[in-house]
């Protein structure tokens, strides 16, 4: 088991609360893990921990909005469905290209989004 720095806070990337923990590897290199979305972003400078300190607090304030505020929750809902539109497009592979199996790109179109 690897030892967790600080309590659980809310994912940066899926706005699970308290999911997202600063850990430690196996050779004691700090990285973040989400228990809900499984993302690990492992964090190569000791600059990353001043990020940390200074986005954490505002991804709470932005989940608190995004669930208080019906108007904001909306707004943000667009700007994910025209980010998720954009990248789908640039993602998108050649006519030609035979792909086996489900892809990310798979993953990404048939995305459900979950209620925060």
């Amino acid at each position: 088991m690897t030892p967790t720095i600080f309590f659980p806070r809310t994912c940066w990337f899926c706005l699970a609360p308290d999911t997202l923990a600063l850990r430690l590897d196996r050779k004691s290199k700090p990285y973040l893990g989400c228990a809900t979305c499984g993302v690990h972003a492992f964090l190569r400078t000791p600059a990353a921990l001043h990020g940390i300190a200074i986005v954490s607090p505002a991804v709470e304030q932005i989940r608190e909005l995004l669930s208080t505020n019906p108007a904001y929750a909306a707004q943000q809902q667009e700007v994910y469905a025209t980010f998720k539109r954009e990248l789908l497009a640039a993602m998108a592979p050649p006519e030609s290209a035979v792909v086996k199996g489900a892809t990310y790109l798979d993953l990404l179109a048939n995305d459900k989004k979950k209620v925060v």
